[in-house]
């Protein structure tokens, strides 16, 4: 009836998909913001998130980002294919709404990978959010936790966490990690289990806390000097393990920490200083790769230093150049941000 279909016919049932389709995993994308209400109302700070969900192991992977799209130096599309590395998926189905910005992230991940590789991109019907449903759930999952993780934190320190703080990107990207280690689902399984076979072993505190860190270079140090330094406790990198430290001269990586007395772990004021974001770790360079060490700036590379001036220090030969083609960038897979990468692709 045509009256009955226009006021009470409901739009196509969403139907059950199983984990697979095909044999291949489906893995949901989408954007979401991260704000908090500031007590100025003209002053509005917010994040930029892409979520993404594995309907097989229900990883969830939450990705701060600069901006939406793909950025000058295509952080977004590098964490993509980083995380696409990580779950370890030669074939995998990428699914996202008809969003033009992260069509062109997804776009630019699927020339990354490698040859040997199989990435193909679905997209649900304009309108209709439910079709992408995994990122949809992912999204929720990640607000939730942030919530959650960000109204225990302020218990800890006894204040607000502003919203433009350098830490803000930090906590959302270690919301993710938390729910894919300890979430159990109906199978008795978290998503790390599901995925690796195994439960992640490695001892966290809680996020924010003040530790004492051990530089992974400590060995260079002189033989009085001491080796232990002071930082926030930031969150894991997802491939190694290795600790985050976040410092007012940057982020850092790090293996060995030691908690200090309960009365010395949480400070809102250190947590106020903390310097770097992930796409942006180092305030004086674009290089978003964590080191171990503050960066050396311009400025003191120009400057003599009096104490190794008698210091003789043998530089690395120049290495060789040696021909790339192109079938050898099909093979491997091109590298996101690398201009020769782009020019060749460009061909």
């Amino acid at each position: 009836c045509e009256h009955c279909v226009r006021g009470k016919a409901k739009s196509t049932p969403h139907k059950y998909e199983s984990n697979r389709v095909d044999g291949v995993p489906v893995i949901g994308l989408d954007y979401c913001f991260m704000s908090k209400k500031d007590e100025d109302p003209d002053f509005k700070s917010e994040v930029t998130v892409l979520s993404m969900k594995d309907r097989v192991s229900k990883c969830i992977f939450a990705i701060p980002v600069p901006q939406k799209g793909v950025d000058a130096h295509e952080w977004s599309v590098r964490q993509v294919k980083r995380h696409l590395d990580w779950l370890g998926y030669n074939s995998v189905v990428l699914r996202c709404d008809q969003e033009s910005s992260v069509d062109k992230v997804l776009d630019s991940v699927k020339i990354h990978r490698a040859a040997t590789t199989q990435t193909a991109i679905e997209k649900s019907p304009k309108g209709d959010s439910q079709s992408n449903g995994l990122a949809e759930q992912a999204n929720q999952q990640i607000e939730g936790q942030v919530r959650t993780m960000m109204s225990a934190l302020e218990s800890k320190l006894g204040g607000k966490v502003d919203a433009d703080l350098d830490v803000v990107p930090w906590i959302i990207s270690h919301a993710g990690l938390l729910i894919n280690r300890f979430q159990v689902g109906p199978d008795g399984k978290t998503p790390h289990e599901r995925l690796r076979g195994r439960k992640s072993k490695k001892e966290l505190v809680e996020f924010c806390e003040q530790v004492h860190y051990l530089p992974l270079d400590s060995g260079d140090d002189g033989k009085i000097d001491a080796k232990w330094s002071e930082g926030t406790w930031l969150g894991l990198r997802i491939e190694s393990d290795e600790v985050i430290i976040g410092t007012p001269e940057g982020i850092f990586k790090t293996r060995s920490i030691k908690r200090k007395p309960a009365e010395q772990r949480w400070n809102l004021e250190e947590i106020k200083r903390i310097s770097g974001t992930p796409w942006k770790p180092y305030k004086h360079t674009d290089d978003d790769r964590l080191l171990v060490r503050p960066p050396i700036s311009k400025s003191e590379l120009s400057e003599p230093r009096a104490l190794n001036a008698s210091r003789h220090i043998e530089e690395d030969p120049a290495p060789k150049r040696i021909r790339i083609e192109r079938k050898d960038l099909e093979r491997i897979g091109y590298t996101p941000g690398c201009i020769g990468c782009y020019n060749a692709r460009m061909r």
